[in-house]
């Protein structure tokens, strides 16, 4: 049998190695909430496994191929925090995970035959944006399109309610 393949975390400051394939799953439940459909979790498995592979080759961290942080890179919960997520159900929710993870195996998204930078987020209020307007670069599969349907999408608008003390309190 091949070695496993590994992958090392920077968490808390501390780097840590483990498989490729739990960090996945890891990744895979803490971008996203199991009970979205296979085929989403299909899909957040091929973009974490890109992006990570991507970082492997030469990434941000010097002691670490990516960190658990998803302002940086991916949110990576660890396997206890995930338990206490998920409570009782937290079997059910790393099978279908790692079943996500396992079906779509070395799957990458590439461009021009390079692994591309799989950035993502939640929801985009109906319209991506482009790299160039985010970064500063041009980059020729990351371009602003229209995403519809995400109306019903979790925190896609959100509505607070100050007194105008509070209102000044909070800009000032």
């Amino acid at each position: 049998p091949s070695a496993k393949e590994t992958i090392t975390v920077l968490r808390d400051g501390d780097a840590q190695e483990g498989d490729f394939e739990t960090y996945l799953t890891q990744v895979v439940l803490s971008e996203m909430p199991a009970d979205f459909a296979t085929e989403a979790l299909k899909a957040q498995a091929v973009a974490a496994r890109t992006f990570a592979r991507r970082q492997m080759a030469g990434g941000k961290h010097a002691d670490a191929d990516v960190c658990s942080q998803s302002a940086c890179c991916q949110a990576c919960l660890s396997a206890d925090a995930l338990q206490e997520r998920y409570g009782a159900a937290f079997d059910a929710a790393w099978d279908k995970a790692s079943n996500a993870v396992q079906q779509t195996q070395d799957e990458v998204l590439t461009y021009g035959g390079a692994l591309i930078d799989a950035v993502y987020f939640s929801c985009s209020g109906g319209r991506t944006e482009a790299a160039v307007a985010v970064w500063g670069g041009e980059i020729p599969y990351l371009q602003s399109v229209p995403s519809p349907g995400e109306e019903d999408a979790p925190r896609e608008t959100e509505t607070l309610t100050f007194t105008a003390e509070e209102f000044r309190d909070r800009i000032t």
